[in-house]
């Protein structure tokens, strides 16, 4: 059963899991090259850079205030 989201979070939980399966075509290499490439590519300027910003600017920081105790 998935795990219920946040409403705020559902967004970026889809895009995440958008990337997994893209990791995982890059991975079994199942596809062309081209293929690949043009499908990370898509993916990276479709929402992919602002997918990994909102991580690593919003979400890590906030973890890290929340384990630090400074929330």
């Amino acid at each position: 059963m998935p795990t219920k989201r946040h409403p705020s979070l559902q967004p970026l939980s889809r895009h995440h899991h958008h990337a997994l399966v893209l990791a995982l075509h890059l991975i079994k290499q199942e596809r062309s090259n081209d293929e690949l490439r043009t499908e990370l590519q898509h993916f990276w300027q479709n929402g992919g850079q602002e997918h990994f910003r909102e991580e690593e600017e919003v979400l890590l920081r906030l973890r890290e205030a929340r384990r630090t105790g400074q929330t």
